[in-house]
């Protein structure tokens, strides 16, 4: 397949180059094995909200902290972290974001 423009490329180089891992800050910008991290830590966030006494002007700073210790990269401001999601404006739909091994049929939808 596209012999003229993969013909020098070894099978590794290829499967290598499609399947790049990078961290980001965004979710929807995520690579396939750090997309669940970003929900992982959303879910963490929120279940912290739910069951503790969490103040929420902290979340920010929470939200940098477990950015930071699962990705090893930090939103510079909360534009970049807890505000860039557009489900944390969202309450009812923020739980239970869809999971990458789920079909788009399967997802689950909450309608406000």
């Amino acid at each position: 397949m596209f012999p003229e423009q993969l013909g020098d490329v070894s099978l590794d180089a290829f499967v290598a180059a499609v399947n790049k891992v990078t961290t980001g800050l965004i979710r929807t910008e995520a690579d396939e094995l750090s997309y669940s991290i970003h929900v992982l830590i959303r879910y963490e966030i929120e279940k912290m909200l739910i069951e503790e006494d969490l103040d929420v002007n902290k979340l920010p700073e929470i939200w940098g902290d477990k950015y930071e210790e699962y990705l090893g990269i930090r939103p510079e401001n909360a534009a970049e972290g807890a505000l860039q999601d557009i489900h944390w404006s969202q309450a009812p739909s923020a739980i239970s974001p869809p999971m990458p091994w789920e079909a788009p049929s399967e997802r689950r939808f909450t309608f406000t």
